[in-house]
C-alpha cells in the first residue's frame, strides 16, 4: 500500500472520531454551561412547573450520561427531535433549508475562487506596485466590512441606484429590475409550481422543465452569491499572493527565465499554478463555513437556508432546532475538511506521507 493511499484511508477513518468529538462538545456546551438550561433559555419567565414539564419533554431530568448516550444514538439515526417553533421534524426542516444554502454556497465559491486566484496572482506578480497595493487594500477592506453591510450596499446600488439612472428608459429599467431584484426573496422556490425532487431548486426546476423559474432563481442568487464571493475572494487572494511571491523566488522560475520563456508564461502558468494548489485546503474550509450557514447573508437577502433557520431558531429560543443545526454543521465541516485534505494530497505529488 502506497503512502498516499495509506494517508487517504487514515484521514477518512479519522472522520468518525472527529465527528464524535465535535458532537460531544456540542452536547456538553448546550447543557453544562452556566445558565444553559434549555427550558429557562427558551423563556426565563417560566414557572417551576413549566420548567419541569419542558425539562421532562427534553429528557433533562435524567442523568447526564443517559442523556448523552441517548443523544448519540439519535444523532446516528439523524433523529433530531421536533422543533418547538414549527412543530415539524427538525431533520425534515434541515433538509428543506439545506438546498438554498447549498446553491448559495456553490455559486459563492464559483465566483470567489476564480476571482481570488486572479487577484492573488496579479498582486504577487506585481509585488509592491500599484496593482498589488490596490488589490491588497481591496482584500483588507472587503474582509473588514460586515457581510450584511456588503449585502445592503449591493441591494441599494444595483436594485435602486443603477435602475433609477435609466428610469427614463422603461425597457432598460425593467431589465435591470429583473436582473437585480430589490429583495432577494427566492420567489421561485415558494411557488410550488415545480416538483421538489431534491429540494435543490435549481436542479428541481430544470428536471420539471420550468426554465423560467430556473432563470428567476439565478437572478435572485446573483447578488448574495456575489457578496459571499467577494468575501471568499479576499481570503484566497491573500493566500495566493503569498504563495506567488514564494514561488517566483524558486530556482525553477529562474531556470525558466534563463531559457527565454516569456515572463507572463513563467508567472501565470508556472508560478501561479503551483501557488493555487496549497489553497485547496483553504477553499474547502471556506466552502464548509458557507454550508455551515451564511447567517447574515441569508437573513439580509431573505433566503430560506440553514443560516436563516438557525437565526430564527435562536430568536425563538428553539433549543432542539438549534441543537440539530449545530450537529449538522459539525458533520458538514468535518466531511468537507476531509475532502479538502484528500484533494490536496492527490493534486500535490511533492508531498510525502
Amino acid at each position: 500500500m502506497g503512502s498516499l493511499t495509506r494517508f487517504v484511508i487514515t484521514r477518512i477513518a479519522l472522520l468518525i472520531p472527529m465527528i464524535w468529538l465535535l458532537v460531544t462538545i456540542v452536547f456538553f456546551l448546550l447543557r453544562v454551561l452556566p445558565g444553559a438550561n434549555p427550558a429557562l433559555v427558551m423563556n426565563p419567565k417560566l414557572t417551576n412547573e413549566q420548567v419541569e414539564l419542558i425539562s421532562e419533554s427534553l429528557g433533562l431530568e435524567r442523568p447526564l450520561i443517559e442523556q448523552y448516550f441517548d443523544f448519540l444514538i439519535k444523532t446516528i439515526t439523524f433523529d433530531l427531535g421536533v422543533s418547538y417553533r414549527t412543530n415539524i421534524d427538525i431533520a425534515t426542516e434541515l433538509g428543506l433549508a439545506f438546498g438554498p444554502t447549498l446553491m448559495l454556497s456553490v455559486f459563492g465559491v464559483l465566483i470567489g475562487v476564480p476571482l481570488g486566484i486572479v487577484m492573488g496572482g496579479v498582486a504577487g506578480a506585481h509585488r509592491e506596485r500599484y496593482l498589488d497595493h490596490i488589490i491588497r487594500l481591496f482584500t483588507i477592506g472587503i474582509y473588514s466590512i460586515p457581510i450584511f453591510l456588503v449585502g445592503i450596499f449591493m441591494q441599494m446600488f444595483f436594485s435602486y441606484f443603477i435602475p433609477d439612472i435609466f428610469r427614463g428608459n422603461p425597457t432598460i429599467y425593467a431589465i435591470l429590475k429583473e436582473i437585480f431584484p430589490p429583495v432577494s426573496l427566492m420567489d421561485a422556490g415558494n411557488t410550488g409550481e415545480f416538483n421538489h425532487y431534491t429540494e435543490i431548486w435549481l436542479i428541481d426546476t430544470i428536471l420539471s422543465f420550468r426554465l423560467d423559474l430556473t432563470l428567476d432563481l439565478l437572478t435572485h442568487l446573483l447578488m448574495p452569491s456575489l457578496a459571499l464571493g467577494m468575501l471568499i475572494a479576499g481570503v484566497i487572494a491573500r493566500q495566493v499572493r503569498t504563495n506567488m511571491i514564494y514561488h517566483l523566488e524558486q530556482e525553477y522560475v529562474h531556470f525558466a527565465r534563463a531559457r527565454g520563456i516569456p515572463e507572463n508564461v513563467v508567472k501565470y502558468r508556472y508560478a501561479l499554478k503551483n501557488s493555487v494548489v496549497p489553497t485547496i485546503g483553504l477553499i474547502s474550509l471556506q466552502f464548509a463555513l458557507l454550508l455551515a450557514g451564511a447567517i447574515l447573508t441569508e437573513t439580509t437577502f431573505n433566503i430560506p437556508g440553514l443560516g436563516r433557520f438557525l437565526f430564527q431558531s435562536l430568536q425563538e429560543k428553539d433549543f432542539p432546532a438549534v441543537q440539530g443545526v449545530m450537529v449538522l454543521f459539525v458533520i458538514i465541516v468535518s466531511i468537507v475538511s476531509v475532502i479538502g485534505d484528500v484533494l490536496y494530497a492527490l493534486l500535490d505529488p511533492r508531498i510525502t506521507y
